[in-house]
């Protein structure tokens, strides 16, 4: 059998298509490591953001205290061994804590969502790869056929 140029652009058509397929999985593929790569880093700045928040509110705390603690005594001439005293910064410690606590769940959360994000785009990128890898088999399955049909009717002599 001879090639002749109808048969050479059903082979170069159907290569095309295959090709196109091939590229389209390669594309997806790509597209899922570049966003989970930057949900990595969106998780890592999270956390970050996270540490920075409490740094802060300890540091806050920890001034806040030393303001309290020079006006309770020199300003109001007050011990600040004072059992109210102690209750009013045990009471701020205690809210200091909590919000620490909440920055930390804060993160949390965002971590566990950035997880759930990831896994999604794991499943749209396998479907989407099993979609390129079926539409370069039917490109073949359909070139064969119209190879075929063409075949059987005289085109290709």
């Amino acid at each position: 059998m001879a090639f002749n140029p109808m048969m050479i652009a059903q082979i170069v058509g159907t290569g095309l298509k295959v090709a196109g397929s091939m590229q389209q999985a390669k594309a997806v593929k790509n597209q899922a490591a570049f966003d989970i790569y930057q949900l990595g880093l969106k998780t890592k700045q999270d956390t970050l953001n996270a540490e920075q928040a409490q740094i802060q509110r300890i540091s806050e705390l920890n001034a806040n205290e030393k303001i309290n603690r020079a006006v309770f005594f020199s300003g109001l001439n007050r011990d600040t061994s004072d059992r109210s005293l102690k209750a009013f910064f045990a009471k701020q410690r205690e809210i200091a804590s909590k919000d620490v606590n909440a920055i930390n769940n804060q993160t949390t959360i965002m971590q566990s969502q950035a997880n759930i994000q990831k896994s999604a785009i794991q499943r749209q990128t396998q479907s989407a790869y099993q979609a390129a890898l079926l539409g370069a088999g039917t490109a073949v399955a359909s070139g064969y056929m119209r190879f075929e049909e063409y075949k059987t009717d005289g085109l290709f002599d």
